[in-house]
Parts: C-alpha cells; sequence; structure tokens
C-alpha cells in the first residue's frame, strides 16, 4: 500500500467574482484575471485558423463585438461555423477553422454572449436542443445512459455533435459535460417552467429508481423533486443522504441535507421529530 504523503498540496479554484464565493475565499491568496488586451485578443484568433489563413482584417469586427471575453470570442467563432461562414478542418487531432470564401457576408450576430449560445441552441436540430435541454436539467456533468432513457433518442451520436459544435465535452467515456456553463445556464432557462418542473420531476424518479441515487445520492434525487415542487418526496431524498453522510462522519454535509429537509418539511410533518 501506498504511504500517505505528507508534503504541501495545492489546490487551484476557478470561478466568477460573485459574492457567495467571495465569502469562502477571503483568506486565500487570489488571482484577479482581466480581460484579455487587443493583443490577445488577436492571438488567441490566429490560433483557432489553419495556419496562413488571412485573419486581422476580416476578425475585426469580432474582436469588437466581443470585447475582451475569450469565451464570446470563441462562441462568435462557433457561430460563424454553424452559418456556414467558417468551416472546421482537422490538422493532426485539432480542429481549426478556414474560410469559405474569398469574401466575408455580413451577418448579423447578437451583442452579448447569453444572446450568442441562445441563437446557436436555436439552430441546432430539434433532437440536438432536446437533449441538451435535459442535460441542463440534469446536471452540469451527465451519462449518456441516461439521457438515453430520459428522451428514448439514440443518445451517442447526438451527444457526439454537440461535442464537435462546441457545446459539450466528453469528460470520460460516456461522460459529457458542458463546455461551459453559460451555455447550460441558457439551455436551462430557455424551458418553459412547466417543461422544467415536468423533466424535473421525471429526473428525480429515474434517478431514484436507480443504484446512483441511493445513499449520499439521494441528494440529487431530491434536488431534482425540490425544483419539480415536490417538496415531500424531496424531504425523504435529502434525510436519506444525510443518514448516509451521518455514516461516513461526514457531520457537515449530513447537517447541510438536514437543513434542507426541515424547510421543506411541514410543520405537523412527524419526520421533523426524526430531524431534530
Amino acid at each position: 500500500a501506498r504511504r500517505p504523503s505528507s508534503g504541501p498540496i495545492l489546490g487551484l479554484v476557478v470561478s466568477r467574482p460573485e459574492e457567495r464565493v467571495a465569502r469562502i475565499v477571503e483568506r486565500i491568496v487570489r488571482i484577479p484575471i482581466g480581460e484579455l488586451d487587443a493583443d490577445e485578443r488577436h492571438r488567441l484568433v490566429r490560433s483557432r485558423f489553419v495556419e496562413g489563413e488571412a485573419v486581422d482584417e476580416r476578425i475585426e469586427p469580432i474582436l469588437q463585438k466581443a470585447g475582451g471575453n475569450p469565451f464570446f470570442i470563441l462562441e462568435i467563432l462557433e457561430s460563424m461555423v454553424d452559418r456556414d461562414v467558417l468551416r472546421a478542418v482537422d490538422r493532426g487531432g485539432i480542429k481549426l477553422l478556414e474560410w469559405r470564401t474569398a469574401a466575408v457576408r455580413p451577418i448579423q450576430l447578437p451583442t452579448t454572449l447569453e444572446g450568442l449560445v441562445a441563437a446557436r441552441i436555436d439552430e441546432l436540430s430539434a433532437d440536438e436542443r432536446l437533449l441538451l435541454r435535459w442535460g441542463s436539467v440534469v446536471g452540469n456533468s451527465f451519462r449518456a445512459h441516461l439521457l438515453k432513457e430520459l428522451t428514448w433518442l439514440a443518445a451517442e451520436p447526438l451527444l457526439q455533435k454537440l461535442c464537435k459544435k462546441g457545446l459539450l465535452v466528453e469528460r470520460a467515456p460516456g461522460l459529457w459535460a458542458f463546455k461551459h456553463v453559460v451555455s447550460r445556464e441558457v439551455a436551462y432557462r430557455g424551458l418553459h417552467e412547466d417543461d422544467r418542473i415536468r423533466m424535473h420531476r421525471r429526473a428525480g424518479d429515474r434517478l431514484a429508481s436507480s443504484g446512483g441515487g441511493k445513499g449520499l445520492g439521494a441528494a440529487r434525487v431530491g434536488r431534482h423533486y425540490e425544483l419539480a415542487g415536490e417538496g415531500s418526496l424531496a424531504a425523504a431524498a435529502y434525510l436519506e443522504a444525510a443518514d448516509a453522510a451521518r455514516r461516513v462522519h461526514s457531520n457537515k454535509e449530513a447537517l447541510r441535507l438536514l437543513g434542507r429537509a426541515l424547510d421543506l418539511l411541514s410543520p405537523e410533518d412527524p419526520r421533523r421529530v426524526h430531524v431534530h
């Protein structure tokens, strides 16, 4: 057996500058990352093109629109592939871009990152869009077999297409994730409230009936039931996950889950006695 190391451990956390995060990281070293400057933007764009392609003058309007947000710049390029202004080519296993025509025709692009991602989602096929929206309901990452069971679609080929379009990445065989949190947020917000509730209920039912929804995994079931408005079912799942956390001496997590359950249980519910 390997002996535990007594050396130092370096941990890196990447986050947006939000209030809820500031409280957690106030005592650790923070390195603010600002926008890309003009030279960095041009280098980023040139790195995405096949060597020898004329880039600078033709791409300037894009850089002006995107500002210094690198994700916005890359999403604009992906959108231009979707609209047949650019085409993706394989160069030694690396996806690079080249112009389809000598002259770039004028195209209208949304002025915000969220608007651009929403437009790209709208341009997907109906099955691709449905699968992406189900993925946004399940979470940041998801298994192909779960989406197949939830949608009755042939998930794997569609997930491959969404990966090629830069919306998803394959983390491991059968495990997929959104390439960027913004893509998931936009896909999720695009759902009608009634559809969102129905989908969370179905996801909760499916996970509850599988091995992944037992023990600590019941917390995922609880989250789906809570978002579906099923407070009693969500509380039961959180209580199960809290018991599992307590058994492995994860007391802080157990208390958090018990608190979630208490928030959902009615004052008359006898399970409140168990919680206290």
